[in-house]
């Protein structure tokens, strides 16, 4: 099988042997191109017996549990009862995955964010609860929790004023002289509220095979919510990296950028619209409460509203001293105009 090197963030050379089409989907979600040398860690990937996907409502949607067909440690990987994957870990720094999905990029995106971790380049990062945008060079942190607006605001941000996404959901977040954020590559993901509002993102929902991305959520639901314009339901749609420079039509990605700006959205279903300035101290320790431990264990499967964050904070005050922070309130995507985004900036 064919491999290639990338030399994530320019600062680990990090190995994928897989078949050529996977590879090629995978490559969507990374902004690094391939290049060639040595590596420091290596995801192999093998496709099994690809398996339809049995609805048996008895057993969970999705579960893992340990693997023992081989000496190395491993789970597999089920949707219902159907297994879907199965990864072994030989050690921090070679992982082997074995596909029952066609086009499943998840096991293979997951180990290679492992590998990364368990290298020293990574001690230095923290990871947050956010997404986080560059705007013609200025770096703006979104920090919040589950369904708080952050996905909302961050596209009306590319949408409205031309920003570029670094990370969607869950960005890395590293000190040296200034603050900067990093992509993770992963799959991105949108609420399928938020998709229906967007004249960019709407596509997705006309046909969701183009999406590029394994969904989280059984197809035949997806259709049931789309057909029905349901989209007041809590589902959303995952899609690539690639996927989202077609959507808008333009390099809409960057792997990272310098931060000086953090906004905390926060959803309220009544109203009323409020921009609010914070100060140092409410900020970062709010920042704090959305930090997430760089976990690499491969067999948990938890939710993002069951993580907590580490015993002891990796950031440190300081990193944000010279930052601006504001706090914007709001209830729908036509709340997010370009006035309000260009107030959020000011």
């Amino acid at each position: 099988m064919p491999t290639r090197i990338y030399p994530y963030l320019g600062e680990a050379n990090i190995a994928i042997s897989a078949p050529e089409n996977l590879l090629e989907r995978l490559e969507r979600n990374i902004e690094e191109r391939p290049i060639k040398g040595g590596y420091e860690g290596i995801v192999k990937v093998e496709e099994g017996e690809f398996r339809e996907i049995k609805k048996d409502k008895t057993f969970k949607y999705a579960s893992a549990k340990s693997n023992c067909e081989s000496s190395l440690k491993g789970y597999d990987y089920f949707r219902y009862n159907t297994l879907v994957r199965t990864i072994w870990r030989e050690n921090d720094k070679t992982f082997h995955v074995k596909n029952h999905l066609q086009d499943d990029e998840t096991g293979a995106l997951k180990c290679f964010k492992n590998i990364y971790y368990s290298l020293p380049q990574s001690r230095e990062k923290s990871l947050i609860h956010s997404s986080s945008i560059d705007l013609n060079g200025r770096g703006i942190l979104i920090v919040g929790g589950y369904r708080s607006g952050k996905t909302t605001l961050t596209f009306k941000f590319l949408e409205e004023l031309s920003a570029k996404l670094v990370e969607g959901g869950n960005t890395l977040i590293s000190f040296k002289n200034n603050l900067k954020a990093h992509y993770l590559p992963r799959v991105l993901y949108a609420r399928l509220s938020t998709i229906s509002s967007s004249p960019y993102l709407y596509h997705l929902i006309k046909d969701i095979n183009c999406c590029d991305a394994q969904q989280t959520i059984d197809k035949d639901a997806l259709e049931r919510i789309i057909l029905s314009k349901a989209f007041h339901v809590n589902a959303e749609l995952c899609f690539s990296r690639e996927k989202l420079h077609e959507l808008f039509g333009r390099n809409v990605t960057c792997s990272e950028t310098h931060i000086n700006r953090v906004i905390f959205p926060e959803y309220s279903a009544d109203g009323p619209i409020q921009i609010l300035d914070l100060h140092l101290d409410e900020a970062y320790n709010r920042i704090v409460d959305r930090e997430f431990p760089k976990d690499t264990s491969i067999g948990k499967l938890l939710h993002q509203t069951e993580m907590s964050p580490p015993p002891h904070s990796s950031m440190k005050k300081k990193w944000f001293e010279n930052l601006k922070f504001k706090k914007v309130v709001f209830s729908s995507w036509n709340d997010l105009t370009r006035s309000l985004l260009e107030d959020l900036l000011s």
